[in-house]
């Protein structure tokens, strides 16, 4: 019996062996097409692997492949993929079709969506994925930097945690805010892209032209950025985990010469016939040489900073309920000392369908930040002659007459060096009572060794939506959301911490900032043969709210405590209504906007297209009268490409023209430039020096105008959008011109009015250029 068992194993796998090497590996052919014919460098790959091919100029492969279960999947950048089992085919003909996606790309504009190819304005859209998500920076405005053109972004200032200057297409206020609106998930916030985090976004759209921003209207004059987030797909749960650490040091330092080297020059010009060195200046040179120059950069600087930022999402769902969740942790050290940036935000979002009429949804997140900030400013370091040390040594310590700690330019005043013209026999001269650097001011390194900046900021932004379905085509939905934020910050100097005879002092700021929005909007899609028409009407109040409360005191008995109750001085706030420093509670009044829009585009054929919209804006910032402002546009396309007799053209896949006109404005002014504004002041009463009596008078700085409204901007944009070689290469060429007009300009008054300045609407500003 066991003899039978291995004969029939061994014959088994005889068979086995015989049946393999009758199954060879085998080549499978064919060509690659789309509707104009062979499709050059398409890739061909066995599925589940990395095996594969590229077709040649003529569209034909070739590729071996291991059995009749091979799956091979055909793609081509622009097409979709087509996947196709081999099975006892040994020729495999495959017509590949454009992707929907790539030539009706869909763009986000104000209250809806619109293809990307049916577009009449001005609109760029940067997606949300690839290199932008994986930046290693703490803030989405940085990331944005050379995106997209006709969007400026500048760093005011080398610390991180500050957000960078944002312009669209120029500056278009002298006085007012120039920056643009940002939208987020078609909320209006006021402090940027901060609280966004980078993976969250599905797309950021950039509205341009005035006939983009103009259903925005009142805010708009200045552009808009549009941020979409991320949300679930009916799917089985998808978790991402991302963490990723760097470091980072200053690229390059300013050229700074050294006390020494600027002696030699001083000598080489006296030398030729120029002004004789000054002992100053031999002095500085002599205590370089002596104990060493400093190198006040990288004094105030790290020699490496970290990044750390780590991500965690979820999303999944079914086909009625999708659902979305993501937390991030972000920590970004400045290169300058005392500069950090540390991030928590989190985000959680759900849409669900209620039934064919009806669905709803809401979308919650909430960030923490907070950010360490030096008092000093890098000038102060580079600023610094070399030949001051951080910190006095011996030699100092006893050259200066006993000073001790860190050192400035004051203990070196009045000195006496072996630096003056030599005699006769050789000895040394004397440069005396001579100053080398004369500033009573402590040295940068010791300001910031004494002095302490920080802020927090608690912010919360949210919104519920309710959308029906009244019939097929037309579609209602409000939208009602918050945005709270609480910006607690402090900063303490101790006694002494920036000359001597400076007092301990304190200040405690926070701003309570809560916004209300309701927008309503009515819908009509109607698809009519080759017509299509897109109306939308919509009706929209905004309620902001602002507190602050500002302490200031000085004064402290020792630095040892920092809380303000300790302080035995407090300043009061006397001007501005407390926009000054000093102590007090503000509560400014309720800024209401409330405006009503509509909007219609057609198109016939998909070759013929026009869009217009009007939105009247009613703001609480001017008086009556002067409150109401409309903002028109109007816009229209014509997609060449798609003409009977471009058909034959196939090497050119998009051509339209486009051009548009459009009103928007800007109300960025201060709360009190309309009104008169009442404070706390003393009257005088009796003769001689009489008598104060308290009362309220009209204490600010600004002249309160009555007659001020809207600023306004007009813009034309004509543009051509050109993609050819099956979408490869895509061409956008913008050419714009606005002028802004009725500036809100803060403008100098007389001063026997007893103001400075007070907000007029004049003059004009004119941008103009051309974006590739």
């Amino acid at each position: 019996m066991p003899k039978l068992r291995l004969t029939a194993l061994f014959i088994a796998l005889l068979t086995f062996l015989t049946a393999a090497a009758q199954t060879p590996r085998k080549t499978v052919r064919g060509i690659v097409t789309d509707e104009d014919g062979p499709v050059p460098g398409a890739s061909v790959v066995i599925k589940g692997t990395t095996t594969g091919t590229v077709t040649d100029m003529d569209g034909k492969y070739a590729i071996d492949i291991p059995s009749n279960n091979t799956v091979l999947v055909f793609s081509s950048l622009g097409y979709g993929n087509v996947e196709m089992p081999v099975g006892n085919q040994r020729e495999i003909n495959v017509k590949l079709s454009v992707d929907a996606t790539v030539l009706d790309d869909v763009v986000v504009v104000g209250y809806g969506t619109q293809a990307k190819s049916h577009l009449t304005g001005s609109i760029s859209k940067i997606g949300g994925d690839g290199s932008f998500v994986d930046m290693p920076v703490s803030d989405v405005t940085t990331a944005l930097q050379g995106q997209v053109a006709g969007l400026t972004i500048s760093n005011t200032t080398s610390e991180v945690g500050v957000t960078p200057s944002i312009r669209v297409r120029g500056t278009g206020s002298i006085s007012a805010d120039s920056s643009p609106l940002i939208i987020i998930d078609g909320y209006p916030v006021p402090d940027g892209l901060s609280t966004v985090n980078a993976s969250d976004i599905k797309s950021i759209e950039i509205l341009k032209d005035a006939a983009s921003a103009a259903i925005y209207g009142s805010r708009a004059a200045n552009g808009v950025i549009m941020v979409t987030t991320k949300s679930g797909k009916a799917d089985e749960p998808h978790y991402s985990v991302k963490v990723y650490q760097g470091i980072k040091r200053a690229y390059q330092l300013h050229d700074i010469i050294s006390a020494t080297d600027y002696l030699r020059l001083q000598e080489f010009e006296e030398s030729v016939g120029g002004p004789a060195v000054k002992g100053q200046d031999r002095a500085a040179a002599w205590i370089e040489r002596n104990i060493g120059a400093t190198d006040w950069q990288r004094e105030g600087l790290r020699d490496f900073a970290g990044i750390t930022n780590a991500q965690f999402t979820v999303s999944g769902g079914r086909k009625a309920m999708r659902y979305y969740t993501s937390a991030a942790y972000t920590r970004d050290q400045g290169i300058m000392l005392q500069n950090s940036v540390q991030k928590i935000q989190f985000r959680t979002k759900m849409d669900v369908d209620l039934s064919r009429h009806f669905s709803f949804g809401y979308n919650i997140s909430a960030s923490y930040q907070k950010t360490e900030r030096p008092m000093n400013n890098f000038i102060d370091f580079y600023r610094t002659p070399s030949f001051l040390p951080v910190m006095h040594n011996d030699w100092t310590t006893a050259f200066t007459g006993g000073y001790t700690g860190y050192a400035r330019g004051s203990h070196f005043n009045s000195i006496t060096t072996p630096t003056g013209t030599e005699d006769a026999y050789g000895n040394p001269g004397w440069d005396r009572n001579v100053s080398p650097f004369n500033s009573a001011n402590n040295n940068p390194k010791s300001i910031m060794a004494n002095t302490e900046r920080w802020g927090e900021s608690f912010s919360g932004l949210g919104n519920v939506y309710l959308e029906i379905n009244i019939v097929k085509g037309l579609k209602f939905k409000t939208s009602n959301g918050f945005n709270v934020r609480y910006a607690p910050s402090y900063t303490y100097e101790n006694a002494n911490a920036r000359k001597d005879g400076n007092p301990s002092t304190a200040t405690f700021n926070s701003l309570l900032y809560v916004d209300l929005l309701s927008e309503n909007t009515l819908t009509y899609n109607l698809v009519k043969g080759r017509h299509k028409l897109d109306l939308l009407a919509g009706y929209t109040i905004e309620n902001t709210r602002v507190q602050r409360v500002s302490l200031e005191g000085s004064g402290f008995p020792t630095d040892d405590i920092h809380t303000l109750n300790a302080a035995t001085i407090f300043t009061l706030a006397s001007e501005n209504n407390g926009n000054g420093a000093g102590t007090g509670t503000f509560r400014y009044p309720d800024k209401i906007l409330e405006s009503a829009l509509a909007r219609a585009s057609y198109s016939y054929a998909d070759k013929y297209l026009i869009s217009a919209s009007i939105r009247l804006d009613r703001s609480s910032l001017f008086t009556e009268g002067h409150r109401n402002a409309w903002f028109p546009s109007v816009s229209a396309g014509w997609r060449i490409s798609q003409e009977p007799w471009m058909q034959h053209v196939g090497w050119i896949n998009t051509l339209k023209l486009r051009a548009s006109y459009g009103v928007t404005g800007n109300n960025n002014v201060d709360y009190w430039s309309a009104l008169e504004v009442l404070g706390g002041a003393n009257y005088a009463f009796g003769s001689g020096n009489g008598t104060l009596a308290t009362g309220t008078a009209n204490i600010s700085s600004t002249l309160a105008n009555p007659n001020i409204t809207w600023e306004q901007t007009d813009e034309f944009n004509v543009g051509i959008d050109f993609s050819v070689l099956k979408d490869r290469i895509n061409l956008t060429l913008d050419g714009y011109y606005s002028i802004t007009r009725a500036l809100l300009f803060q403008q100098p008054t007389q001063s026997f009015t007893g103001f400075t300045h007070y907000w007029n609407n004049i003059g004009r500003v004119r941008n103009a250029g051309v974006e590739i």
